[in-house]
């Protein structure tokens, strides 16, 4: 056997033993859209619904995932926040001048000679983040978990608005926990179901929260389904309270 006969044996047989192999895909990891969801709240105790804090229904969030480059902090942790939309409308206010102002007290104050944020709306907005870790990736369900979340605590005092009319003072409080993110190929991220215990300064209820990208206004269960608007065909997607939201009546992570 010649040394050109023995060559093209071996990479035959290299090449056979390549094809019955499965090529291992990278993973991409935990996927969580950023940007405007909508959000469901289901309360857990139908009683709380007669209540002053169980009287939530939906809202829009905004949601952001957060990863630190491994040569600035090696040990820094992926993070993701929810900014509900309601929360942060407490937060500033827009005074009879036309100036955006902050309605909750900030430590240390304003800095009215910052070039950015001079009468601390910015800084003001930031209180209506609730932070947690969030896994790297995926479990064999393909679920992404956020366990914990810092609190958000706004206690807006009573001003007057652009119009002079007056804003009552309101206290919020949100605290997020067990944020499951279903981070698949086909869903990279576009659903989540967890739960908030929510008070307003004279109770607290329990709800189970549920998150869908994009936020997609609707009024009718058929308007979710136009598949123009990039809602995922796969999921289970209802509308309520006037936005397209993950069906309640099925379990996470709403697939049809």
């Amino acid at each position: 056997m010649n040394m050109r006969m023995t060559t093209l044996m071996v990479l035959a047989s290299t090449v056979g033993a390549l094809s019955g192999c499965a090529v291992q895909q990278p993973s991409p990891g935990c996927q969580i859209q950023d940007g405007l969801w909508q959000v469901t709240y289901i309360p857990k105790n139908p009683e709380a619904v007669s209540r002053s804090c169980g009287t939530l229904t939906a809202d829009q969030f905004g949601v952001y995932k957060y990863m630190v480059p491994v040569s600035e902090e090696p040990q820094a942790p992926t993070s993701v926040a929810l900014r509900p939309l309601a929360a942060v409308a407490l937060t500033t206010y827009v005074d009879t001048s036309g100036t955006r102002r902050p309605r909750v007290t900030l430590n240390p104050p304003a800095d009215s000679s910052s070039p950015t944020d001079p009468t601390g709306s910015l800084r003001a907005s930031a209180l209506a983040t609730a932070l947690s870790a969030f896994a790297d990736e995926p479990d064999d369900q393909d679920v992404c978990l956020a366990p914990s979340f810092s609190r958000i605590t706004i206690e807006a005092r009573a001003v007057a608005d652009a119009s002079g009319g007056p804003l009552p003072a309101r206290t919020v409080d949100y605290q997020f926990a067990n944020v499951s993110v279903y981070s698949s190929p086909s869903a990279p991220g576009t659903t989540f179901e967890g739960s908030l215990v929510f008070g307003d300064g004279s109770c607290t209820a329990e709800y189970r929260v549920l998150g869908l990208s994009p936020a997609v206004p609707c009024g009718t269960t058929d308007d979710c389904r136009n598949p123009a608007l990039g809602i995922n065909p796969e999921l289970d997607v209802v509308c309520l309270h006037g936005g397209c939201s993950p069906n309640p009546a099925r379990a996470f992570p709403f697939l049809e």
